[in-house]
């Protein structure tokens, strides 16, 4: 049971109220009064205050606290209450840069939203002040005043506005992709809590939503169908699910994400699923420390096994064919996962497929195990029709020769993959 510890929540509470105080001192100076929560207030400044180069002389005469109010504010508020302030012109001409009406349907009122374009924003601020000095931005400050207050002889700096131009641009296209990852990632995945829900996908590994984003196309979407297609198969003979694209839909009822056309963000070409039989999977993910081994070449060059097995997971979450997931490592370590957990390792060590093998076979479901472990099982106590296994290597022992015989196994190296086996000696191995 977990103690509560009354030292740190008093910690927790004072950094709480500093920084709300140094967002109500920085209020005076906002453009955009509409106020923020103190959850939000306290979500923002925690978690981006650092993201925006403080040290930076501009930036003090400015005020950090209240620039991160702005933006936050752009992006969530529906109906802003502007006081523009003469000294802040500058400020409100890059905000109007990224005034995205359709974006901002997306992010008004959602705080998950909002911080995701509220970070994305911040890049503006930071190329600016890596391109020009602070006294550079304080003479493009005072001058974008002088000009709008009439005097037509301080023209504000075409380079810099040239920068805010195209930096505001490349702002809105990465707020679009980011978003679009998000709205992608499984229901369940997100709980609707955006403090929880930030941890979440800042606990995905750096290149996981790029192999998203490219989860129907080329060697990922190949990578992805063929075992799904090799699974179903093997182990129950029902037919295949399969995809197709819009253009090429008989009947606009069996699109499968209509949806997308509601979202600005969402740009991928609408697919078709299409399954006469229905067939769902457990999962059985290897997640011992060789797991992080990686595969060379292609497109999935530097990617880790690990990885591609979860992509492989977050595949069948979005055909809706998973119905449980588990993460398994030495004897003993086997241990079911929330969606939410899915990028996040539990165990290193050994490999033991016979405890996920006994499971598969009480629960009574077909199973996909992902594996590049070398494990001793016993030929046929421990065989189950209803597993398919996924080897991400190059051999398995010939104690697996039940589940070979039977179609069951499918190899996957240098992003190639096979059922043709060759039986040699004591193992198992691919004939690519």
């Amino acid at each position: 049971m977990k103690t509560f510890n009354y030292e740190r929540y008093k910690v927790e509470l004072r950094y709480r109220e500093n920084i709300m105080n140094n967002i109500d001192g920085a209020r005076p100076k906002c453009i955009i009064n509409n106020s923020l929560s103190k959850e939000d207030g306290y979500l923002i400044h925690r978690k981006l205050k650092n993201h925006i180069p403080t040290g930076n002389d501009f930036i003090i005469n400015q005020g950090a606290d209240n620039l991160l109010s702005d933006l936050f504010n752009h992006w969530h508020e529906k109906d802003k209450d502007y006081s523009l302030r003469p000294d802040k012109y500058w400020w409100h001409h890059i905000l109007s840069r990224l005034d995205n009406h359709l974006l901002q349907k997306l992010t008004n009122d959602n705080t998950l939203y909002s911080y995701i374009a509220t970070k994305n924003s911040i890049t503006i601020l930071r190329k600016l002040l890596d391109k020009f000095s602070p006294e550079e931005m304080q003479q493009f400050a005072d001058d974008m005043q002088a000009n709008a207050e009439g005097d037509s002889s301080r023209t504000p700096n075409q380079d810099i506005m040239d920068a805010i131009e195209k930096a505001s641009a490349s702002v809105q296209n990465s707020i679009k992709k980011d978003i679009s990852d998000a709205e992608n990632l499984p229901g369940g995945f997100l709980s609707g809590d955006a403090p929880n829900d930030l941890d979440q996908l800042e606990a995905l590994p750096k290149n996981v939503m790029s192999k998203l984003r490219s989860i129907n196309k080329g060697q990922i979407g190949n990578f992805l169908k063929s075992t799904i297609d090799y699974a179903i198969e093997a182990t129950t003979g029902k037919d295949r699910v399969t995809e197709e694209s819009i253009f090429e839909a008989d009947e606009i009822d069996d699109i499968s994400n209509i949806e997308n056309f509601a979202h600005i963000a969402l740009f991928d070409d609408l697919m078709v699923t299409k399954k006469t039989k229905h067939v769902s999977f457990d999962i059985y993910i290897d997640d011992s420390g060789s797991m992080a081994s990686k595969v060379y070449g292609g497109e999935f060059n530097n990617t880790q096994f690990r990885t591609l097995a979860h992509l492989l997971a977050f595949r069948l979450m979005q055909l809706n064919i998973l119905r449980k997931s588990y993460l398994f490592s030495s004897h003993g370590q086997i241990e079911e996962f929330d969606k939410k957990d899915l990028f996040k390792a539990r165990f290193s060590g050994g490999t033991d497929i016979r405890q996920c093998i006994k499971k598969a076979q009480k629960e009574k479901r077909p199973a996909i195990l992902i594996t590049d472990g070398y494990d001793s099982i016993d030929p046929k106590k421990d065989y189950y029709k209803d597993m398919y296994i996924l080897v991400l290597g190059t051999s398995l022992p010939s104690c697996f020769i039940e589940f070979a015989k039977n179609n069951q196994i499918l190899f996957f190296y240098n992003s190639k993959f096979t059922n043709k086996l060759d039986y040699k000696e004591h193992r198992i191995s691919p004939n690519f």
